[in-house]
């Protein structure tokens, strides 16, 4: 099957105030995902306008200066804060995981700038720490496989060679519905194989018992 990737944009509009960007240090790196890359160099215009230096941050997995992904891994220097560009927390804590210093987070929708601070990290460590103990006592597993390219985690393979006495059930998807789990309640919790995004923050809006398979360091 063919498949033809589009990338879209978000149609509104996003300026920071003048309150947020008085918040802001004086040396930032910006990012986003695709959807709002876009306001990257007019946002970026806008501090170094204000005396502050920007920059793009640069993502080992990514195509665009300034993009980033889920899974994406960066490493820089000189910086005081990262500022994120979107909606949503998935990106912006996995930035943080990355980085020492202050993360902020603009969200164009809302028009809302928040911190993730060590508060959110620790917050959001404990709830994997949960979740991974949740799959060692577990007695069955269900394992959310995607055909999606890219998001087909084929480590998942080893699991039952490496946990013998555990049930595994495989669910394969084109899209994957966390309310179908509801089907199974058999099922202890669920092994994610797919965008790391499903066991982070989709499992917490959807209440659903999901470790992603990154976790178990196969």
């Amino acid at each position: 099957m063919k498949t033809e990737f589009i990338e879209c944009r978000y149609t509104g509009k996003a300026k920071l105030s003048k309150e947020q960007i008085d918040r802001l240090p004086g040396k930032l790196a910006l990012c986003s995902t695709v959807q709002f890359l876009h306001f990257l160099e007019p946002i970026k215009a806008q501090l170094e306008k204000a005396g502050k230096k920007a920059e793009l941050l640069k993502a080992n997995n990514t195509y665009y200066p300034g993009q980033m992904l889920g899974c994406s891994k960066f490493k820089v220097k000189g910086i005081d804060a990262v500022l994120y560009i979107g909606d949503g927390m998935f990106h912006p804590i996995n930035v943080k995981l990355n980085f020492d210093g202050v993360v902020f987070a603009f969200n164009p929708k809302t028009k809302k700038m928040g911190v993730i601070d060590e508060v959110v990290v620790t917050k959001h460590k404990g709830r994997l720490k949960g979740m991974y103990n949740t799959f060692l006592s577990a007695d069955t597993v269900g394992v959310l496989i995607s055909t999606k390219p890219g998001q087909n985690w084929a480590k998942f393979k080893r699991l039952e060679w490496k946990y013998r006495k555990k049930k595994f059930y495989y669910f394969l998807w084109d899209e994957i519905n966390l309310m179908q789990l509801d089907n199974f309640p058999f099922i202890d919790i669920f092994l994610n194989t797919a965008c790391p995004r499903i066991g982070l923050e989709d499992a917490i809006v959807h209440r659903k018992r999901i470790l992603n398979i990154g976790e178990l360091g196969l």
